[in-house]
């Protein structure tokens, strides 16, 4: 984060900031594929033990931003990764066995995205983004997500993305967005021009142009 590199320089070492992106050949718009096409889908690793240890962690607080207040409402996510079983500690009640799907391959990630009316996107700061940000995004995915200093910075709510502020809000723009197909789909098309240029590409190009300014390539 620029914050990180900061405090690196000011330790006298050389250092900028570089953020996440995507690759687009890999996180695409695909056509919705049906055993992936849901309401509301979340692509995550859980990590209880990572939040049983760091319990102020951002993440935390994302988790009951996002996920905790749709579960308390009955309103079905469908989740993707590791360990979803084992966070009724943290979300306050067991998830469905039916509605976890277990790991997903990388490359299947934009199936996923493609095919729900909704992506929920975890953070796990507030002053930067997460690369499944740049991917949900780069495959036409609409999300939502949290209303942080680093997501403004990137995107435009409401335009590129969704961002909520609380547990209420997140249930109003989840039952408001399924009923507004004609919304999601601008939104959505709009983030993916957004993203376009944060690809990994792009990220390289900036390393050796960071390089070049301080001498070292």
């Amino acid at each position: 984060s620029a914050k990180t590199a900061k405090l690196y320089r000011t330790l006298g070492i050389t250092a900028a900031p570089m953020d996440f992106g995507f690759h687009p050949s890999i996180h695409r718009r695909l056509s919705p594929s049906e055993p992936y096409r849901c309401d509301v889908a979340v692509v995550a690793n859980a990590y209880p033990n990572v939040l049983r240890r760091y319990p102020h962690h951002y993440r935390r607080r994302s988790l009951d931003l996002l996920i905790r207040p749709l579960l308390q409402r009955g309103i079905r996510v469908d989740f993707y990764g590791k360990d979803w079983a084992n966070m009724s500690p943290f979300l306050g009640r067991r998830i469905p066995p039916s509605w976890i799907y277990g790991p997903i391959g990388y490359q299947n990630a934009s199936k996923v995205y493609s095919s729900a009316k909704i992506v929920l996107g975890l953070q796990n700061y507030t002053d930067m983004v997460t690369q499944r940000t740049y991917e949900i995004l780069g495959s036409g995915g609409f999300l939502v997500t949290c209303n942080t200093p680093g997501v403004r910075s990137l995107f435009t709510p409401d335009r590129d993305l969704v961002v909520s502020s609380s547990p209420q809000q997140t249930v109003q723009l989840v039952q408001r967005y399924l009923n507004d197909p004609k919304s999601r789909e601008r939104i959505r098309i709009q983030g993916r021009k957004t993203v376009a240029h944060h690809t990994y590409t792009n990220r390289a190009k900036y390393m050796i142009r960071v390089l070049r300014q301080h001498g070292l390539v």
